[in-house]
């Protein structure tokens, strides 16, 4: 017997069955909010370039953490010039046509694959880093679809997007994000709105191209009282985030420099560093948690047992959220508590025969484990014989 539902399955005795039948007892599962069942969600946005930042890199590496950094491809472009900035009428031509790299960004375009091979992520932050606001529709349109195609000619993921100088603010803007491609739009600030993204029971934001910022900036440089201006400030949102199962995500520039837009202490960035991972946080890079909220709003398991002598002999489950399996790659956290009489026997997850992950419940304990929502089916064997 198997029983479906959104985010959790249960098998259970079919009915008329007593309890003095050999049956097995039901097992369960769950999806969990967060990735690896962490309580809440923070992504950590440097509004920079990863090759100038080597030292902001390896601190964050050395704390078992993961950055997220901006992605402005025009620098990975020869096929417009340079502009400046006060024409902005004429400023992005339009219906451009295919992407151009530039054979001089290879070694910068290596360095960052490089980091995402640890974990690191890079969102789109426009072709043109320009008030995306003051354009038409067609010209926001051309710069947001021309960082999408520039992020995947480079091998990155386009999902995640942050508007430059936060502007996001007109529908016309956001519908032009929408329909080049990029799945979520993130300001500056809050902009009016709560930090926390999808708090408590919520399963999507009230806005995917509208996300609140934590802009994190030092107090000096403009007396910036709406910001948060160091670690002791920073702490309040990351007891909360924790408390509401929630995401937030705080926006850096200029980390440990005091020239330049928006900076923010060396010393202080180590101390909010520090303070993330000293929480039950999944410290991700915006595309990883936009996917993950995504799938896990439409995702459907079911979980079906077969027996043999009165014992469960394996189990088959289903993840399946109806979305493109190439695009949303984004792997789900299951709470799985295993029959009882699967107590102390380690788990193989197969899927088409190909070992996936071995598991290791205990008796009345539940226990976690990850797996694509690739409408295929897994197989949940225990291994016997002990």
């Amino acid at each position: 017997m198997a029983i479906a539902g959104c985010n959790e399955a249960e098998y259970q005795r079919p009915s008329g069955d007593s309890a003095g039948d050999r049956s097995p007892q039901p097992a369960a599962i769950a999806i969990a909010k967060w990735f690896d069942n962490h309580a809440g969600a923070i992504s950590i946005t440097y509004d920079d370039w990863p090759d100038a930042n080597h030292p902001v890199d390896d601190f964050v590496l050395d704390m078992g953490l993961v950055l997220d950094f901006e992605m402005v491809t025009q620098g990975y472009s020869d096929q417009v010039p340079d502009w400046v900035e006060h024409d902005l009428t004429e400023l992005i031509p339009h219906a451009v046509p295919g992407v151009v790299l530039s054979k001089f960004e290879d070694q910068l375009i290596e360095s960052n694959l490089a980091l995402t091979a640890h974990g690191f992520g890079f969102y789109g932050h426009g072709h043109w880093h320009v008030n995306h606001d003051v354009l038409t529709y067609a010209q926001a349109y051309d710069s947001f679809r021309l960082c999408f195609e520039v992020m995947r000619t480079l091998g990155l993921k386009p999902v995640a997007y942050a508007y430059p100088r936060g502007a996001g603010r007109k529908e016309e803007t956001r519908r032009a994000l929408a329909d080049a491609g990029f799945l979520s739009g993130r300001l500056a600030e809050p902009a009016g709105q709560s930090p926390y993204i999808v708090p408590d029971a919520a399963t999507t934001p009230e806005d995917w191209f509208l996300l609140p910022a934590l802009t994190m900036e030092s107090y000096d440089f403009q007396q910036c009282d709406g910001c948060i201006n160091n670690t002791e400030e920073l702490l309040p949102f990351l007891d909360a985030a924790i408390e509401k199962t929630a995401w937030i995500i705080p926006m850096y520039h200029n980390i440990g420099r005091t020239t330049g837009w928006g900076p923010y202490g060396w010393e202080d960035f180590q101390e909010d560093v520090r303070a993330i991972a000293a929480r039950d946080f999944w410290v991700a890079p915006m595309n990883d948690v936009v996917l993950y909220i995504r799938e896990r709003e439409k995702a459907v398991v079911e979980m079906e047992a077969t027996e043999r002598d009165g014992t469960t002999e394996q189990i088959h489950l289903n993840l399946s959220d109806g979305l493109d399996n190439e695009r949303f790659d984004q792997p789900l956290t299951l709470i799985f508590t295993p029959p009882p009489d699967w107590a102390g026997l380690p788990v193989h997850v197969t899927q088409g025969g190909r070992h996936i992950d071995w598991i290791f419940p205990q008796a009345g304990e539940a226990t976690t484990f990850s797996l694509l929502p690739d409408e295929r089916p897994y197989i949940l064997k225990p291994k016997t014989g002990l």
